[in-house]
């Protein structure tokens, strides 16, 4: 006797057509799944490791699986980056990481529950990011006393004095006693970022006891051009106590004290990388004058005309800009550059000129080891005034081995192009540039001097390989005929160009690529890469 079929049976015939679409996604899961589970519980660690400075919600790696769960919760070091600011999962937190070093967040205190938690963790903090607020004066005095603790495993410290709409809070300010006797109780302190309302002269004299472990050093003050800020030789008196110091960083911590005559100088033996911004021309220039660095491989100066420097504001000061220039320590200068980035920028309220550089004996692409950079304020500047002062920063450098140049400008920021390749060739006669990259409105002129390169500016580029051209309209600006002129001529007399990049903006079609591939192996692409400056 034939079984009869249930109602229920005929409904599910119109869902068989689904059935394999949704077996296909968790199929797929399942597969993914058993492959992670492959991975050794270290590697798994590891990877937990990693993301746990950033991860928001480490809870989650507990919730997978049992495999995670039990991987997350046996290892400390996944729950040492505590942030106090969410204190009803911070205590979880120090709980699991047993007795492991701390990486604390005391941002904005704002309850006491907070600063209870963290005061008596200071024996156990190796890195401290904390956030002053003046509308919580209690708890202020409460942090600077915990600060006041030894802190034998703190190896990183950042504090920052602030108001509630992240404005600079001037009424906060750190005692001379955070700073006093620092070397005995931070004694493996290496990393010290420091954001003040104001860098004092006798904040500064207590700075010295808390540098001699110190690899990087980080110092902003709100408070700029200000005659309470400390006299360039306090500082670097202060500065004289870091031995080991490789990095600095200086903001509008600067001040020149004019009614000093002294020449002494300072020895940064170990220093490697400096960058001095917020001060004027002045302030910077004297401060350079005063330090010996002989280990110097990179600086980055950012300066302002105005203040005690502007005189005029009708006339670019560049006396001022080749004083700064001539301040640079001399190793800086003397080095060859092996690759070259020209930049001007404009705008309604400001230019600016910046010149980068890159150092042959570093490793490719390790990034700018010279960053030169002058800001004019509140009134518009000629482009054309930005080129004198381009002259005199590349005609002081030695660019004998340099082979990477790269020129960028904007629509509204051209550049007097013979000047330009007049400097490039004062400072480079015996160098083989073999790549030249081209942004924005120069290409006509650049490219129009690569079509003779036995005279004028072509000459520098004479051993040129690869030429890369972007955000030009080479039809539009007429770039595109000047192009095939210089990649003719540079064929008929043996000094062929190996490839053409066109990037964005160049609106190339078939038949131009046609025909400049003549002459050179030709490639196009629509979206910024890794060819990109």
């Amino acid at each position: 006797m034939p079984q009869a079929t249930s109602p229920c049976d005929n409904d599910k015939v119109p869902l068989i057509p689904f059935q394999q679409p949704m077996q296909h996604p968790h199929t797929l899961y399942t597969t993914l799944q058993a492959q992670i589970m492959r991975l050794p519980p270290e590697i798994m660690s590891a990877v937990f490791l990693e993301l746990a400075p950033t991860c928001e919600d480490l809870l989650l790696l507990t919730k997978i699986c049992q495999g995670w769960r039990t991987l997350a919760l046996s290892d400390p070091l996944l729950w040492t980056y505590v942030d106090m600011t969410r204190h009803h999962l911070a205590k979880l937190w120090i709980q699991r990481s047993q007795e492991a070093p701390l990486h604390i967040r005391l941002l904005q205190p704002t309850d006491a529950e907070m600063v209870r938690l963290a005061v008596p963790l200071t024996s156990r903090i190796a890195s401290l990011e904390l956030s002053l607020n003046s509308h919580a004066d209690p708890l202020v005095a409460a942090l600077l006393e915990m600060l006041a603790q030894p802190a034998p495993l703190l190896r990183s410290l950042d504090v920052r004095c602030m108001e509630h709409n992240g404005m600079p809070c001037v009424q906060c300010s750190l005692p001379t006693a955070f700073l006093g006797s620092g070397d005995t109780r931070m004694p493996v302190l290496s990393h010290l970022k420091l954001r003040l309302p104001l860098v004092s002269v006798s904040w500064t004299l207590s700075l010295r006891f808390t540098l001699s472990t110190v690899l990087y050093l980080d110092i902003e003050s709100c408070q700029r051009d200000d005659t309470r800020i400390p006299p360039i030789e306090d500082f670097l008196e202060a500065l004289n106590s870091a031995p080991l110091l490789k990095v600095l960083h200086l903001g509008s911590c600067l001040r020149r004290n004019d009614q000093s005559n002294s020449r002494r100088i300072f020895l940064l033996a170990s220093l490697i990388e400096l960058s001095v911004a917020g001060t004027t021309t002045t302030s910077c220039s004297n401060f350079l004058e005063h330090v010996s660095t002989p280990q110097l491989i990179s600086i980055a100066l950012s300066c302002d005309q105005m203040g005690l420097d502007w005189v005029d504001d009708a006339d670019v000061n560049i006396k001022d800009f080749d004083a700064l220039l001539c301040s640079i320590p001399p190793q800086i200068m003397s080095h060859q550059l092996s690759r070259l980035k020209i930049e001007t920028l404009s705008g309604q309220r400001f230019s600016r000129l910046s010149l980068t550089g890159w150092f042959h004996h570093v490793m490719p692409f390790t990034g700018p080891v010279l960053a030169v950079q002058n800001t004019f304020r509140n009134r518009a500047l000629n482009p054309m005034d930005l080129t004198p002062l381009l002259y005199m920063a590349i005609s002081q450098l030695n660019c004998s081995q340099l082979r990477w140049v790269c020129i960028e400008t904007t629509a509204t920021c051209s550049l007097d192009t013979t000047l330009l390749l007049a400097a490039l060739q004062t400072s480079s006669s015996e160098s083989r540039i073999e790549e030249l990259q081209i942004v924005g409105g120069c290409a006509n002129q650049i490219v129009g001097a690569l079509a003779d390169p036995d005279e004028h500016g072509g000459v520098i580029f004479r051993h040129l390989k690869y030429l890369h051209i972007r955000d030009v309209d080479i039809h539009s600006t007429g770039c595109y005929s000047l192009l095939l002129l210089a990649l003719d001529r540079r064929s008929s007399c043996g000094l062929p160009v190996e490839k053409l990049i066109l990037g964005p903006g160049c609106h190339v079609d078939e038949e131009c690529r046609r025909k400049l591939q003549k002459y050179t192996a030709v490639t196009t692409y629509q979206v910024d890469d890794l060819l990109s400056c």
